[in-house]
């Protein structure tokens, strides 16, 4: 088959194919998928979806004609997961109906729409199980002394499994308490004694409450999975979970368990079934050391055999890439619905219409059927899914093995001992047995080497099968894949993979300072893959942030000596090396500052100021423990100063000349370091009093203050055009009066006044100059 599918919108084409799979059953009786336009998606009025609406005229007039009870996302999707090659799964709805309807012929009238790019009814088909009540103690499958088995025990020598690659069972639900599955300590009815192999979902484990969604993904508290059945088509109750989606996914049908088993039940912990990826124990806790099971439950108990709806199908592929699947086990039949296509094609590309040039980037292996004969449902006519035969001890071909040129593999599946419900066990026949063993030897080699890409696991599970034509009869010869499973077989093929090498490094730097380390240019790798670097620990005077490939530590404050932390590179593929970093920091000495000091003063004649001198010192050093301050002045004979060195009090005084004049501090260390600052002294006539020029003015004007920015004083100038009642008042930014500064009448002239803001905050201010015939305002800022 081609790799890549034309999208198929005629319902009687897609009707027709799922009448040819002997699996498939009929079609859910009240609801269908829609999947609407671009330009319509933006019209979506979901506050409506509770009412059966939409907003889209076209769509709810149907909706209303057919009584839809209810809309709904067809897929829960979160934000991060959204992007340009699959945010079409957007477009895809639900439409629940209020009765049973014809949903291949309302299908037809949706379809025929113009803002509906898809609409189909959704298949329901049945898992894949032979009913045996053959029970075995032991299985074969895994070690055999004439050879039929996989090779488990020669593989795990290699690899027993890794935590880190997760399967997906999209079945009829897992005992996912099961103690050898979760962990011998494992209580269904406590949620942290769940461990095992289990597939936990860490950011919604601890908040017991079922309504809310922890990692926004859509699924409230799925801590453990997900149940995706809704209602039951049939209305055959036969004991099981039809009510709502919900967090338990919870196997009553037995076939989920069993194939979870096949994929991950616990190796050596001396308790039933072992798994070709199931790890080598258990710790105290009970957590294993296998490859995780994601328990995701799609399919419900039904006679004679459980059933699984595809749209329920469709939207665990979603959940199951959006959560860090690598591997999906499907063991039931399938037919073609667009949103199983789109769903699947996202599980595998990341895109809904993935390209020859989209890496494949996980893998899906499905059931071949147990009819014994070349029929094959939808999942198995694409060929980038994995159609997975079955064998029996004899390395030959059970009767009811379906077979055929697009079978990719085989595997063990008649009389197959796994898991089952209430924590027992049961020997299975069929496909659904061979393919989540041949999902486990997958899982087994990516464990080997977490690098690969899901097309070089592909392969080496082909390269490693061995072949089986001499057990076959003619009519299966070149029909049963690439061979039986070798889980040894196909690890002997890769290359094992050679720890990397850390290095220890050392560096030095001045206080107060940093300084960059490349530690990878010392480390090395024999395989030459790629190094990715990770801070293990933290230094205790200092701080280490990650650049790229290079590592910059930054010294505290006033901190010298020796220091250090450790760093960690991993290879990708298992292999870890970790390496020490000696740092040595020089001390240095630091200049005492200077801070705040005020940078202008106004004094009038003959008039002083002081300042406690403590106030403007700083030093980050704390061996100085001597600081010394030294003035000077511009003029001597209009300042002068007193410095008392006990009190750390400074004081200014005017000498009586008006003018500018300048105050010189110097702040000196005992180790010689200083730091310098000046201060500008305004001696000026007092406010109001002093005439700024001769005769009198041509108009009435407010000057700007100066200086602007001030701290704390400033001088503000007006002038008066004739005798007149004047004030000026100071606003704050909020329109609160802070100051009046003149509130008179007086003669025409000019003057200045002096606002003295020590007592405020630093802020904008506004001074508000009025008379009878003039009023201005002006702006100023105080800067402490």
């Amino acid at each position: 088959m081609s790799r890549f599918f034309k999208i198929l919108i005629g319902i009687v084409l897609i009707v027709s194919g799922a009448l040819q799979a002997s699996s498939f059953v009929g079609f859910k009786k009240n609801v269908i998928s829609v999947k609407i336009d671009e330009k319509a998606f933006y019209n979506l009025r979901t506050v409506q979806f509770t009412i059966g609406k939409t907003g889209i005229q076209s769509i709810d007039a149907l909706n209303e004609q057919y009584k839809v009870r209810l809309v709904k996302n067809f897929f829960k999707l979160k934000a991060d997961f959204i992007n340009e090659r699959n945010k079409d799964l957007q477009q895809w709805l639900l439409f629940y109906f209020e009765t049973p309807i014809d949903v291949e012929q309302i299908s037809r009238e949706y379809a025929s729409l113009a803002d509906v790019l898809v609409a189909e009814p959704i298949p329901i088909h049945t898992v894949f199980k032979t009913p045996d009540d053959t029970r075995l103690t032991d299985q074969w499958h895994i070690n055999q002394s004439n050879d039929a088995d996989i090779d488990a025990f020669e593989a795990w020598d290699m690899e027993t499994g890794n935590t880190s690659i997760i399967v997906a069972v999209m079945d009829t639900g897992v005992e996912w308490w099961h103690p050898d599955l979760a962990g011998a300590l494992a209580d269904r009815t406590n949620r942290n004694t769940i461990h095992g192999n289990i597939w936990i979902n860490t950011a919604e484990l601890a908040d017991t409450n079922s309504t809310v969604d922890e990692d926004g993904n859509g699924y409230a508290d799925d801590w453990v999975g997900w149940d995706f059945v809704t209602g039951n088509p049939n209305l055959l109750d036969l004991g099981d979970d039809y009510d709502q989606e919900d967090n338990d996914p919870s196997d009553h049908e037995g076939h989920g368990t069993h194939c979870a088993g096949n994929v991950g039940a616990i190796n050596n912990n001396a308790l039933g079934v072992c798994s070709a990826a199931g790890g080598w124990g258990e710790d105290a806790q009970g957590a294993g050391n296998g490859v995780k099971v994601m328990p995701l439950r799609i399919g419900w108990k039904d006679f004679p055999s459980g059933r699984v709806s595809m749209d329920f199908a469709a939207q665990a592929f979603i959940y199951a890439a959006e959560n860090g699947a690598h591997i999906a086990s499907c063991s039931w039949g399938s037919s073609e619905t667009t949103a199983l296509k789109d769903a699947i094609n996202t599980f595998l590309y990341g895109t809904t219409s993935p390209t020859a040039s989209d890496p494949q980037i996980r893998l899906i292996f499905v059931a071949a059927g147990n009819d014994g004969n070349e029929s094959q449902a939808y999942l198995n006519s694409r060929d980038d899914c994995i159609s997975v035969a079955a064998t029996n001890a004899n390395d030959g071909a059970p009767s009811w093995t379906n077979y055929g040129t697009w079978i990719d593999i085989s595997a063990p599946g008649e009389n197959i001992l796994s898991t089952s419900l209430n924590g027992g066990y049961a020997s299975l026949d069929g496909t659904s047995m061979a393919t989540p063993i041949a999902a486990s030897v997958a899982a087994l080699i990516w464990s080997y080497q977490p690098s690969l890409t899901a097309t070089e696991v592909e392969n080496y599970l082909y390269q490693g099968a061995e072949n089986i034509d001499a057990n076959l009869p003619a009519t299966h010869i070149g029909k049963m894949g690439a061979g039986r499973v070798s889980a040894w077989n196909s690890l002997s093929l890769i290359t094992p993979n050679q720890r990397p090498v850390a290095m220890a490094d050392t560096s030095s730097l001045a206080e107060d300072d940093s300084v960059k380390i490349a530690v990878l240019n010392n480390d090395s790798d024999p395989d030459g893959d790629p190094l990715q670097l990770s801070v293990l620990t933290s230094p205790q005077n200092g701080s280490v942030t990650q650049l790229g490939d290079t590592l910059r530590y930054v010294a505290n404050q006033d901190f010298f000596g020796s220091d250090s932390f450790q760093y960690k590179i991993d290879d990708g593929n298992g292999g870890l090396d970790t390496a020490m970093v000696r740092i040595t920091v020089r001390a240095v000495n630091d200049p005492p500052q200077i801070v705040g000091l005020p940078q202008n003063l106004i004094l009038n004649p003959n008039d002083c100021t002081s300042l406690n001198m403590a106030n403007y010192q700083q030093d980050v050093d704390t061996p100085d423990s001597l600081l010394q301050w030294s003035f000077s002045v511009s003029d001597p004979t209009a300042l002068s100063y007193t410095y008392n060195p006990a009190t750390d009090t400074l004081e200014i005084c005017s000498l009586g000349p008006t003018g500018t004049y300048f105050v010189y501090t110097t702040l000196t260390d005992d180790s010689g370091a200083f730091d310098q600052d000046t201060i500008t002294v305004t001696v000026e006539l007092p406010s109001a009093l002093a005439a700024v020029g001769k005769g009198t003015p041509d108009k009435f004007d407010l000057k700007a203050n100066y200086p602007n920015p001030f701290n704390p004083q400033t001088t503000i100038a007006y002038q008066l055009a004739e005798n007149d009642y004047v004030s000026i008042r100071v606003y704050d930014i909020t329109g609160r009066l802070v100051s009046t500064l003149v509130d008179e009448t007086q003669k025409a002239g000019y003057y200045k006044i002096l606002f003295d803001a020590r007592h405020l905050s630093s802020g904008i201010y506004f001074y508000v100059m009025r008379t009878s015939q003039f009023v201005k305002m002006r702006k100023m800022m105080l800067i402490r």
